[in-house]
């Protein structure tokens, strides 16, 4: 009897170990990639055979599988130009990455960045520029509160700040103000982006996206893009 409960007790760790082996989940290993279609002039984009449509002047979050990816990225007119193709794009798993696509559609340029993204904690938000107007000279950033004192300087085209902290409290709102650097008492503004008290990022880090042209058709304006990890 002994031997049998013995026995018995052994079935039953072999049966519990089995079904712990099929409920194993397996996952893919991931990268994040966003993709900002800050064009002038562009057209709305895809990448690949992905069936996600990304807008002019907007961004898209695409998932690749870790690893060596090729990219096509083209407009949804036209899939034999591509804005932007790589054949061996090198990724690890979790990793984040972000790729401006700039200029016009007759000189496509690009800025891929891999990310480190801050984490923000006590209402804070984090705020970065980005350069994208292929005609402007370096501008200035100032708050419409404080128009002679910068809080970016001579940003050129295809250059980025890091993420700045500003306080996200309840009552909080901020316009950011776009000027000529090469203007003195301070230049009149090129294009301005408000945060309103209800979208502060807080907790939460975004790209203000300068784009367009100055003086000319598209316009300059700014587009927010959301970084998340």
């Amino acid at each position: 009897m002994k031997s049998f409960n013995q026995l018995l007790k052994l079935l039953v760790l072999i049966t519990l170990f089995s079904s712990c082996e099929k409920d194993e989940i397996k996952t893919t290993p991931l990268t994040s990639l966003n993709i900002v279609n800050a064009i002038s002039d562009g057209q709305s984009v895809r990448l690949g055979s992905n069936t996600t449509v990304i807008p002019n002047n907007a961004n898209g979050q695409m998932a690749l599988v870790a690893g060596s990816n090729d990219l096509y990225i083209w407009p949804v007119e036209d899939s034999t130009h591509p804005y932007y193709t790589s054949n061996k794009f090198e990724t690890n798993e979790g990793e984040v990455y972000s790729l401006f696509l700039t200029g016009d559609t007759t000189a496509v340029e690009s800025i891929i960045l891999k990310e480190t993204i801050p984490y923000r904690t006590d209402s804070i938000a984090g705020i970065r520029f980005i350069n994208l107007s292929p005609n402007s000279a370096p501008l200035n950033i100032t708050l419409s509160t404080s128009p002679t004192t910068n809080e970016v300087s001579d940003l050129a085209y295809k250059q980025y700040t890091e993420f700045k902290s500003y306080p996200g409290l309840y009552n909080s709102t901020y316009t950011f103000q776009v000027r000529d650097a090469s203007t003195q008492d301070p230049a009149p503004p090129l294009a301005e982006f408000t945060f309103y008290e209800w979208d502060i990022p807080r907790f939460a880090n975004v790209t203000l996206v300068i784009r367009g042209k100055v003086g000319e058709e598209p316009i300059l304006g700014i587009t927010r893009v959301n970084n998340d990890r």
